[in-house]
């Protein structure tokens, strides 16, 4: 019986698995391609003193948060923050950005660990990969 239940448990959507831990952290974007088309560190870092990031933050309990940092008047940097929730799928290869205002982003992952995450989304007309490293708080 102990046994059962703990299979159960274990096969929760929800439930604690290694890559969960992963990927629940902050992620600041460091590199990305559209359609073939590469913005590399160095393009990204002129971004950011420019005052232009953007910062996913995964929690354990499925919460997100998407930070994105601009440049607002007297040069004052401004934050937009949006609260969402974030899933993986069944087999741990797709994640999921559930908001309330728009339709899932669905993204394949291509890898995670403790210190980068690749992840790339594909629809009929465009291809997007995105890359992140691990930031601290």
């Amino acid at each position: 019986m102990h046994v059962l239940l703990a299979c159960l448990l274990t096969c929760l959507p929800f439930s604690t698995t290694a890559l969960r831990d992963q990927i629940a952290r902050r992620w600041l974007m460091i590199g990305m391609e559209m359609n073939g088309k590469k913005y590399d560190e160095a393009w990204l870092d002129r971004q950011r003193q420019n005052g232009l990031a953007s910062v996913l933050e995964f929690q354990k309990n499925g919460a997100c948060q998407v930070h994105i940092y601009t440049k607002g008047p007297q040069g004052r940097t401004l934050k937009k923050t949006t609260l969402n929730k974030w899933q993986l799928s069944e087999d741990e290869k797709q994640l999921t950005i559930l908001t309330a205002d728009a339709p899932p982003q669905v993204f394949t992952i291509v890898k995670v660990s403790s210190k980068k995450m690749i992840l790339s989304m594909e629809s009929k007309d465009e291809k997007q990969v995105f890359i992140y490293k691990s930031v601290k708080e």
